[in-house]
């Protein structure tokens, strides 16, 4: 009786450390993050209050972080508030999103489909620009990920 109480009890020690031990995914999830604040960006996790101004068409903001790189000229005089231009196509995407100016700088500076699959959305601001995205790929994709911020920075601020 005595050994199987302690077979129990270890089996329980176990299955304890087991749970709190980061999944494959998690790992892999806090290497991007890690990699995306060396590449000095920031990295905010989408709240529902977030999700219903910057990108209202999605259903469950869920899982949606935002990795946001700010302007190292300050906050710029040409935008008030935030602005964001949507990445993902839908058919009900509504034509007056299509003549956004800024939008067409975006298209014009050929970065609009220069984005991995599950981003959402760019977000402008005077401080700088944001993607919204479900962080799909591996820590090697943060390199050019901060890179298209860049040159969105680059092409859209100046």
């Amino acid at each position: 009786m005595g050994f199987v109480i302690a077979i129990l009890l270890t089996l329980a020690m176990a299955g304890s450390v087991l749970w709190v031990m980061p999944s494959p995914r998690e790992k892999r999830i806090s290497a991007m993050r890690k990699r995306a604040m060396e590449c000095s960006a920031r990295v905010r996790l989408i709240d529902k209050a977030m999700a219903t101004q910057m990108i209202p068409w999605v259903d469950d903001h869920r899982g949606y972080v935002s990795y946001e790189l700010g302007n190292d000229g300050g906050a710029s005089a040409s935008l008030k508030g935030f602005k964001v231009v949507r990445l993902s196509f839908d058919a009900n995407l509504h034509e007056l999103d299509m003549l956004d100016p800024l939008r067409q700088r975006v298209e014009a500076a050929g970065l609009l489909s220069a984005w991995p699959e599950s981003a959402e959305a760019l977000v402008f601001s005077p401080l700088g620009v944001a993607v919204i995205w479900r962080e799909v790929g591996t820590e090697d994709d943060i390199q050019g990920l901060v890179e298209k911020l860049r040159l969105c920075l680059s092409s859209c601020f100046n």
